[in-house]
């Protein structure tokens, strides 16, 4: 047999983590209802862009809070791979799901006229309904070879990732990375997101 390389080329960075104060930060029940931008379509109940002062779950110490020790987190990570770890918290969110409430796909890159961050970030709080990452490269894969799937470099060519949550967890990505929530849920799921600009 002859002597086989396989290179993992332009793989895409996920960091996973378990959030050190997930414990200090529970919420009760919160009704299901509908609140989003005009612009999204899924269902969901969501602060997007930020979380305001008037709130009616996160208070604004809450807020801060929660936001610092998740920063001190992230540092840490950054810190333990060598990587730039000098940035802000832009935007900071949560969505709120019930059944039958989503996501569309979408990704995390600004418009034309402001900076792109260069990590996006999920705490998963409650719910253990995993995010749906897909492939940036969809619109381009014209064909696939039959039987992919059952081929030892399958991994190469699979058309969606779903990383094994568990509440508590937080991931890093690439903001070019398209994501989506499906609409299942079957108990309330409720993330908070932010995306990390550097400074």
């Amino acid at each position: 047999m002859k002597e086989i390389k396989l290179h993992g080329a332009f793989s895409a960075p996920f960091i996973q983590f378990p959030f050190t104060n997930h414990k200090k930060y529970t919420f009760p029940e919160i009704e299901r209802s509908e609140r989003k931008p005009q612009d999204w379509v899924a269902s969901v109940n969501t602060s997007f862009p930020d979380i305001a002062e008037d709130d009616p779950y996160i208070s604004t110490i809450f807020k801060n809070k929660l936001k610092r020790d998740l920063r001190a987190d992230i540092k840490e990570i950054f810190r333990d791979l060598d990587i730039k770890n000098d940035f802000e918290m832009n935007q900071f969110w949560y969505n709120v799901y019930h059944e039958q409430q989503g996501q569309e796909p979408h990704d995390h890159l600004s418009d034309c006229t402001d900076k792109n961050p260069f990590w996006s970030m999920i705490y998963y709080n409650k719910g253990t309904t995993p995010t749906v990452f897909t492939r940036s490269d969809g619109w381009y894969r014209t064909q696939e070879f039959p039987g992919w799937n059952d081929c030892k470099i399958n991994s190469c060519f699979q058309h969606d990732y779903v990383p094994e949550i568990v509440e508590g967890d937080v991931i890093l990505f690439p903001p070019y990375i398209k994501h989506y929530v499906g609409h299942t849920i079957p108990e309330m799921r409720v993330t908070f997101a932010s995306n990390l600009i550097l400074v």
